[in-house]
């Protein structure tokens, strides 16, 4: 699934063909379309999400991938939201955002929060809308690059905030990355 999206790109933005091979010639470009801006920007990472979960499921259509909705009522208030990545488990489902925000202090020696609450407010978002087309069984996932400690903060303080029980939402962070492990962690969400 990663290497079919990236083979997608257009030829002088293109990394790699559909069987994963790397095409070096583009490498170094200062090529900045908007697919690529948006993969490199974050792409990368949803991308990343469904292949692992696509790559480990049975059922190749329990994964929906950049899923756009607008909601219903007057046009002013309307608000077209996006989530990033979409598990099936039969009747109940699971929303998954990923975001790449990282900050660290001036000294580059500890990492913060980013500014703004854009990693807070992508959590905010995928818990409320997931539970807006799942009900109250659905379930809800942010992906992160933090460090362990500050994942477990922000799914912390998200819950708190939001009384989103124990088993309905988790934030992986970095250390959550590698395959195996990120299934590992989806799997025990998603599916029990």
């Amino acid at each position: 699934l990663l290497f079919n999206y990236l083979s997608k790109f257009p030829d002088n933005d293109r990394f790699c063909d559909k069987e994963g091979n790397w095409s070096y010639r583009n490498f170094g470009k200062n090529k900045n379309t908007k697919q690529l801006n948006k993969f490199l920007s974050g792409g990368w990472l949803e991308a990343y999400v469904a292949w692992v979960i696509g790559n480990n499921c049975k059922d190749q259509n329990s994964v929906i991938t950049n899923i756009h909705l607008k909601t219903k009522g007057n046009k002013s208030v309307s608000k077209d939201f996006e989530i990033d990545v979409l598990a099936k488990n039969g009747y109940q489902i699971c929303g998954i955002s990923c975001g790449t925000s990282l900050k660290f202090t001036k000294d580059q020696q500890k990492e913060t929060l980013p500014d703004g609450g854009k990693l807070k407010n992508k959590g905010f978002e995928v818990i409320l809308r997931s539970s807006q087309i799942g009900g109250d069984e659905a379930r809800s996932v942010l992906v992160t690059l933090l460090n362990p400690k500050l994942a477990k903060d922000l799914e912390d303080d998200l819950k708190a905030a939001t009384g989103a029980g124990q088993d309905k939402f988790i934030v992986l962070g970095r250390k959550d990355l590698p395959a195996e492990k990120m299934w590992k962690k989806l799997k025990k969400h998603i599916y029990g």
